[in-house]
């Protein structure tokens, strides 16, 4: 079974994931399905729901991004992402050692740029 759930960042002027529609007070009391965890005892299943519900979320377990950092293989970028990527392109500050994407941004794991480039 698989579920999408869509994580907000909570700022009202993200042109990504839009602003948060109900009443903070009931968006706040949401739970998150959990991540799914590995189970330590079998590499083949992941550990039961109580365990893994209320975990915080990492990275740590993500399949698509261990195989594709194992790999080092170039994918193609989502819909969202190419939107996002134009507009960091629109805002990006041209100036020197000025990086791409700051680290809080979706495309920070997603777009590698290549920085420090000179005509030496």
């Amino acid at each position: 079974m698989f579920f999408r759930q869509i994580k907000k960042c909570g700022q009202s002027s993200c042109t990504i994931c839009q602003s948060v529609r109900l009443p903070d007070n009931i968006f706040d009391s949401l739970d998150w399905l959990p991540d799914p965890i590995p189970s330590t005892m079998d590499k083949d299943h992941y550990v039961n729901f109580q365990t893994a519900y209320q975990s915080g979320t990492t990275e740590q377990y993500r399949p698509i991004l261990m195989t594709t950092m194992a790999n080092s293989e170039h994918r193609v970028l989502s819909a969202e992402d190419k939107i996002a990527c134009q507009i960091a392109i629109d805002d990006w500050d041209y100036s020197f050692k000025s990086p791409f994407v700051l680290e809080d941004n979706i495309l920070y794991n997603n777009i590698f740029v290549r920085e420090k480039i000179s005509c030496e």
